[in-house]
C-alpha cells in the first residue's frame, strides 16, 4: 500500500480522536459552565478522487468539494460523538500485528453499511 495513503489514514484517525477529545474535555465543560448546551460531533472518513474549487464572484466566494467520497462523508458524519468510516476505508485500511484499531459494522444516516472506528 502507498505510504502516503497509510500516513493519511493515520493522521485522519488522530485528528478525529483529538476533535472528540476536545469536545468532551474542553468545549462542553466551558459551554456548560456558561449555561450553554453541550454539543455533539459526528466524524466521517472516506477517501477517493475529489475536485476542490472556488465558487462565487470576486471576494464573495467559497470552497466547494465534489466527489463520491464527499457525498459519502456527508452521510457518515451524521453519527453522534463517533467516527464512522466507509466500507472502502475499512477494506483499504492498513493492518499491522498488534494493531489496536477496530472497525465495527454500523450504518450511516441513510441506512447504508458503515464502520464505527474504535
Amino acid at each position: 500500500m502507498d505510504r502516503t495513503l497509510i500516513s493519511t489514514f493515520r493522521r485522519s484517525i488522530r485528528a478525529s480522536r483529538e476533535i472528540l477529545y476536545a469536545r468532551e474535555n474542553l468545549l462542553n465543560p466551558i459551554f456548560n459552565h456558561i449555561g450553554l448546551p453541550s454539543i455533539n460531533i459526528g466524524i466521517g472518513i472516506d477517501h477517493g478522487m475529489t475536485i476542490v474549487t472556488r465558487f462565487g464572484y470576486k471576494s464573495d466566494n467559497d470552497l466547494k468539494a465534489f466527489g463520491r467520497c464527499v457525498y459519502s462523508v456527508s452521510r457518515l458524519c451524521k453519527g453522534v460523538n463517533t467516527i464512522l468510516g466507509s466500507p472502502l476505508t475499512q477494506q483499504q485500511w492498513p493492518s499491522s500485528e498488534g494493531g489496536k484499531l477496530s472497525f465495527n459494522q454500523s450504518y450511516d444516516a441513510d441506512g447504508n453499511i458503515a464502520f464505527q472506528i474504535n
